[in-house]
């Protein structure tokens, strides 16, 4: 059975971030579908797909992270990308 999946986009005074968070242990390219289909509508965006797996990894244009990896890195006021 595959994970769920959730979304949420972010939006700062200078760049658009559109986040999937799959729950689940490994990315396939199905995954990336609705944040591909995001980024058609708005290429200016940045998208991310969160998930209980280990390997960071870029599918087409949306960048994989590791959610324990990824949160470890958020600092408040703090720039990511």
């Amino acid at each position: 059975m595959r994970g769920s999946q959730k979304g949420l986009c972010c939006v700062n005074p200078t760049r658009i971030f559109c986040n999937g968070y799959k729950n689940s242990q490994k990315v396939c390219l199905q995954d990336t579908k609705s944040l591909e289909e995001f980024l058609e509508d708005y290429p200016e965006a940045t998208g991310i797909l969160l998930y209980k797996g280990n390997e960071t990894s870029k599918r087409k244009n949306i960048l994989c992270f590791p959610v324990k990896h990824f949160s470890k890195q958020l600092i408040p006021k703090k720039i990511l990308f």
